[in-house]
């Protein structure tokens, strides 16, 4: 879809705009004295509503700054591609703002009451952005079932996103699992397999396609197939098989919160945010009715 949001000028501007995390985060890594940064992250007995957004915004080393913000490009970029395929600046930039002020509270603490439920405690200061990066991979998710809401119905939107969370939920079992999980992987492909059936089935009730109208389904299959491709690599590195590398922890419960919260939010948002038409979109539609 082509709307007076997608100018130059704006996609541009908008570019800008997602560089300004990476450029904070690098900044506060250079720049912000060591005994700042220790009281700004998070401690055991120490947890204060400040130092659990704070804290989001600090990073052990540069290579784990760079996987947080590699993260954050793959899953930010392609929801901002999405976005504006659909027409939703409007969407995304609330969404954006939401999740980078309200995620690192959220998540840090979700992540502590699951580390003490789960674990018994939590022993190492918390910091990373890789929460809020998992965030925007949610951002990206919603992106997608609305496009093929859009294209489609709702109903297959349903089936596509159950599909990809089965692909999720399988990724991670294959990496945590001591051997090749055959079960799970025919339970997966049965799941997958059937949500794909019932889209299928519906398009062709509903006819197929010729000539050029082949062009669309190939645009969603991509559009899906891409998604699937970037939750790929999240969860490869977001969900490592070994937990402890070097004397520092995955905090994987951050990253499984940070998802669920992006899409929760983000989904809930869409209702709200979305793009209304301008006095000028509603004359001219007003002006094309028979």
């Amino acid at each position: 879809m082509v709307t007076v949001e997608s100018t130059p000028r704006r996609i541009a501007l908008d570019v800008l705009g997602l560089l300004v995390l990476p450029i904070l985060l690098g900044a506060i890594h250079a720049f912000v004295p060591p005994a700042v940064e220790e009281s700004l992250i998070l401690r055991p007995g120490d947890v204060t509503l400040l130092t659990m957004f704070t804290a989001a915004f600090f990073h052990l080393g540069l290579d784990h700054l760079v996987g947080n913000v590699t993260g954050y490009v793959i899953a930010a970029g392609y929801a901002y591609l999405l976005a504006l395929i659909l027409g939703e600046r409007r969407w995304f930039w609330a969404s954006t703002i939401t999740l980078v002020l309200g995620l690192p509270v959220l998540v840090n603490w979700t992540s502590i009451q699951v580390m003490n439920a789960v674990l018994g405690g939590w022993v190492a200061p918390i910091r990373g952005f890789s929460g809020i990066s998992a965030g925007f991979a949610g951002l990206a998710f919603v992106a997608v079932l609305v496009f093929v809401r859009d294209r489609i119905d709702l109903r297959s939107a349903f089936f596509i996103g159950l599909a990809l969370i089965l692909l999720l939920l399988w990724e991670i079992l294959l990496i945590y699992s001591d051997s090749f999980p055959t079960i799970g992987t025919a339970a997966t492909l049965v799941g997958i397999g059937l949500a794909l059936l019932d889209v299928i089935g519906r398009a062709y009730y509903r006819g197929l396609p010729t000539g050029r109208g082949w062009q669309p389904v190939i645009r969603g299959i991509i559009v899906v197939g891409w998604m699937a491709a970037v939750l790929s690599v999240l969860v490869a590195g977001m969900f490592p098989a070994d937990l402890v590398i070097g004397g520092r922890f995955t905090n994987i419960f951050a990253h499984a919160a940070g998802f669920g919260y992006g899409v929760a939010i983000t989904g809930w948002g869409f209702r709200y945010w979305q793009r209304r038409p301008t006095l000028r979109e509603l004359w001219q539609a007003s002006l094309q009715k028979p």
